[in-house]
């Protein structure tokens, strides 16, 4: 499914009651597509809500189509937008707990905000650093996601802000680009979901030193219920000691957290903390020392 094109990548206050029920009509329609893409992610947890029937069948019909997909490479995207029914039992699922992650929708934060008033909306920001140096990283091995496009961010308010227009932002290095984007993409979600009751900010790096604690919190904050299963898998990861690609569940939180500092030069760590410190982005990680 599209990231909602017809939705601008950067709404502005102005423009909110011009696409929010659009707006709202994409997210429903986020919350009834059910296909690998959405909810095919490995690994697949026992849900009890499904029964003892249904959930047994809901694993099957995923693990089989990731494994038709990986013979079938040619039919690889019809198959990713095969339907999977959710099989949850009756009235359970007017009570359950929809989830939407997203990379792309810090520019449309208030925009989703105002389309649906009764969803919880948690904010992620990551450090600087590791976001450049993961941005750097999936640019490299092609897995890039979440990229902004240049004329979409300096279309901000925030980028006029900074004075940034394409001629200064091309001719800037590739890591100082990204730390940009990093600043004013943030400060924008930031500045526009300011104020309202039904937002939660949270670091990355607070994520990552206390899980269990930062999670537990997040789950108050959404009313949902704490199980004993998340526990034991976040405990699990980051345990974790096996390979790191890109794109995976699996995180060593405490050796994921400062990756950057042996992939950064401290050059690079310079550029990027100079751009954190100009935007007033560094209250977000004034304990990180380069170097």
């Amino acid at each position: 499914m599209q990231r909602g094109s017809y939705l601008p990548e950067m709404c502005k206050a102005r423009d909110i009651e011009t696409y929010r029920d659009a707006a709202h009509d994409y997210l429903r329609d986020l919350l009834r597509t059910h296909n690998l893409t959405t909810i095919g992610s490995m690994p697949i947890f026992p849900k009890r809500f499904r029964g003892f029937i249904g959930d047994p069948l809901h694993s099957f019909l995923i693990t089989s189509l990731r494994k038709l997909m990986r013979k079938q490479r040619k039919l690889r995207r019809r198959i990713r937008r095969i339907t999977i029914p959710d099989l949850i039992r009756g009235r359970r699922a007017k009570t359950m707990h929809a989830v939407i992650k997203s990379v792309s929708a810090r520019g449309r934060a208030r925009l989703f905000a105002d389309a649906m008033p009764d969803a919880r909306i948690i904010l992620l920001v990551r450090d600087p650093f590791g976001h450049v140096a993961a941005m750097i990283r999936g640019n490299r091995t092609g897995q890039h996601t979440g990229a902004v496009r240049v004329e979409t961010l300096l279309s901000t308010e925030q980028a006029a802000r900074y004075g940034l227009n394409p001629q200064i932002f091309d001719a800037l290095p590739m890591v100082e680009r990204f730390a940009w984007e990093w600043a004013i993409m943030n400060q924008k979600a930031l500045e526009d979901l300011d104020g309202l009751p039904q937002v939660r900010v949270v670091r990355y790096q607070d994520l990552c030193a206390n899980p269990i604690t930062t999670c537990r919190d997040l789950f108050a904050f959404m009313d949902m219920t704490w199980a004993q299963e998340t526990e034991v898998f976040l405990r699990s990861s980051v345990d974790y000691s096996g390979s790191d690609p890109y794109l995976r569940l699996f995180r060593n939180t405490r050796r994921n957290v400062n990756r950057w500092r042996k992939e950064l030069s401290q050059d690079d760590q310079l550029r990027i903390h100079r751009i954190a410190q100009t935007t007033g982005m560094w209250q977000f990680c004034p304990e990180l020392e380069t170097g």
